[in-house]
């Protein structure tokens, strides 16, 4: 069980993830897809800087866990090894966001060290990568 980096495998991914043609207002990131026993059950993506529009919006790291796959700690293990790839690219603090009902997201994140920031239309945390 680990995650891998879809860049290899889709042309347009791999030139999002190096910065290839991207619209203006995007950055790099990389897609990551956590399989279980061969199975995908998740993905994610990080987005490797931000820029000064993206502080205000947005966020350095999101990600999914299938339906059927929900309340078996995968999004906890997919945001784990996500961190592992920011602290690769030297990223020291992760900003993330959730929707306030999302109670699931809100827990995997604050099991994650994250520290809540604020809640506007959104949760914020922020990680702290050592």
């Amino acid at each position: 069980m680990r995650i891998h980096d879809t860049t290899k495998i889709f042309k347009n991914f791999y030139n999002n993830s190096k910065g290839i043609d991207l619209p203006e207002w995007y950055v790099p990131q990389t897609i990551y897809r956590l399989f279980i026993d061969e199975k995908p059950v998740g993905y994610g993506k990080l987005r490797h800087h931000l820029t000064e529009y993206l502080l205000k919006v947005w966020w350095h790291c999101g990600y999914c866990i299938r339906p059927s796959a929900r309340g078996k700690w995968y999004g906890n293990i997919i945001l784990q090894e996500i961190l592992w790839k920011a602290k690769e690219i030297w990223i020291i603090k992760m900003l993330l966001t959730c929707d306030i009902n999302n109670t699931a997201s809100r827990k995997v994140i604050e099991k994650n060290w994250g520290i809540l920031e604020n809640i506007e239309e959104k949760c914020r945390y922020r990680i702290d990568i050592k």
